[in-house]
């Protein structure tokens, strides 16, 4: 027999410089987790811009749009009728008349139209 029993084995030392299984396990779970996030946040993004683009072909097909600058000023302006059928007089019950039968509620009606135009 040799030496066996006069030299004792030392137990296995643990070396710090290797993860232990626990360690790696972590290690391996982090990169997952960091992936499903940004896949979320990516999908998520994609949502957001694909909702605001139907969101911004609704607004057009609501508005009337689809006519071109053209069809606009060759259509019939019920306010423009009534302003250019107006009196010449400078009477002042005459002038009262003219402003009484001027609605000028939808004035700025067409606004939307115009800035929808200029956008490319």
């Amino acid at each position: 027999m040799e030496n066996e029993s006069s030299t004792p084995t030392p137990p296995p030392r643990e070396n710090p410089g290797v993860p232990t299984s626990a360690q790696q396990h972590g290690r391996e779970t982090g990169p997952v987790v960091g992936i499903i996030i940004i896949i979320i946040v990516l999908i998520l993004g994609g949502l957001y811009v694909w909702g605001a683009r139907l969101s911004k072909m609704d607004q057009i097909a609501d508005t009337g749009s689809d006519q071109t600058a053209d069809q606009i000023l060759q259509a019939p302006d019920p306010a423009l009728d009534n302003l250019n059928t107006q009196g010449i007089s400078d009477e002042l019950s005459a002038i009262e008349d003219d402003l009484d039968a001027t609605s000028l509620n939808n004035l700025d009606k067409e606004l939307g139209d115009v800035q929808i135009e200029l956008q490319p």
